[in-house]
């Protein structure tokens, strides 16, 4: 018999049961599937930093098992978040750099994934972005040793993302922007280059930014809303602090269950849900985001992805947060918009480790791939 996921219950997948030549088969059968429908462009995607966005030694990549399980379980592109500061340092720093970033995508390539490049500064470059303007200098010489390493790539193999989250202004983005895509297309003149918002990303952002003028981009959305939900209990940045946890979805102030979470909660923390809930946490309001984005897609005539979505595991309630990511990943599908998921092992993940697995959120993990 064909070795097919149908076939395997979820546990015998995640914990290795199958074979490793059932594993290494499973990616073709999937691609022979994908060619008999007309699915959405760049799909079913998951992230993985901590490895080419971390200084050299501070790298984490993923084991073997671990990215043909991906694989198996049916994701089929990685986006690879990128930090751009050795890129950008000296003639020396950069080629090693390449070297590395080659590897790695060479590394993906062998499991069956495409692989986004992900323009992602976190470190030098990134900090100081915002009110520097003259590191914007770095950031295209180090986005063109990317585009560099990406020529030697077919463009249904590898896309080119310009810069994640421009933590800047129209007035600077979209010129910078511009001189970003010429870097890019200098090496890459064909490749998908793939840009979004400046900020973050939203799609009310997406909305009031002007779609990248080129022959092949993909415009790219982050979604987390409601950002109280998503990101309950985070520990880094600004923004709405959120330390109830436990937090419904969907929610709204008349149902059983948030009644419930009120009932053990003190006034200050009950006023703090209540401000929180002034609108109801539903799959109706993420499809009308979806709709909002799609309807703005065909007047502009843009191609769409999410390659940004999630929920902050630390102290969420699972099975809300397997709900949440369901009702975002459908709204995407009913769409024919592409998705990629934040991120697979780390806070809004569903794996505990990138090298063993581990345990597993069966729930979140079930609601992106439907096993």
């Amino acid at each position: 018999m064909p070795f097919d996921l149908a076939y395997l219950t979820r546990r015998q997948i995640l914990t290795g049961l199958c074979s490793t030549a059932a594993i290494s088969a499973l990616p073709r059968q999937l691609a022979a599937k994908k060619q008999q429908t007309s699915g959405p462009f760049l799909n079913r995607g998951i992230s993985i930093p901590l490895w080419m966005d971390m200084p050299e030694g501070a790298m984490r990549p993923p084991s073997p098992h671990t990215l043909a399980t991906l694989r198996a379980l049916g994701f089929e592109t990685i986006r690879l978040p990128v930090d751009p500061d050795r890129f950008a340092e000296n003639e020396q720093s950069a080629l090693k750099a390449s070297r590395q970033l080659e590897a790695a995508i060479k590394t993906l390539r062998g499991h069956g994934f495409t692989v986004t490049i992900d323009n992602h500064p976190l470190h030098r470059i990134g900090k100081s972005l915002e009110k520097r303007p003259e590191v914007e200098e770095s950031l295209i010489r180090a986005l063109a040793n990317m585009a560099k390493v990406a020529a030697g790539y077919s463009t249904e193999e590898v896309y080119i993302e310009l810069l994640n989250e421009p933590p800047i202004w129209r007035n600077r983005w979209l010129p910078l922007r511009a001189r970003l895509q010429a870097a890019v297309r200098r090496h890459c003149p064909d490749h998908l280059i793939i840009t979004g918002a400046n900020r973050f990303q939203t799609v009310s952002e997406t909305l009031s930014c002007p779609p990248l003028a080129d022959h092949n981009a993909l415009t790219a959305v982050h979604y987390y809303h409601p950002l109280e939900f998503t990101h309950q209990c985070k520990s880094w940045g600004t923004g709405p602090r959120v330390d109830l946890g436990q937090l419904p979805f969907p929610a709204d102030l008349r149902a059983g269950e948030l009644q419930t979470l009120l009932q053990g909660l003190n006034s200050r923390q009950t006023r703090q849900i209540k401000q929180l809930l002034k609108e109801d946490w539903t799959e109706q309001r993420i499809n009308a985001d979806f709709n909002r984005l799609a309807d703005w897609a065909v007047s502009n005539r843009q191609r769409v992805i999410i390659n940004e979505f999630g929920a902050l595991k630390t102290c969420s309630d699972s099975a809300s947060r397997a709900r949440w990511t369901a009702a975002v990943r459908r709204a995407a599908e009913r769409h024919n918009i592409g998705w990629t998921y934040w991120e697979f092992d780390r806070g809004f993940g569903f794996f505990q480790n990138r090298t063993t697995i581990g345990e597993v959120d069966e729930r979140v993990l079930a609601a992106l791939v439907g096993i």
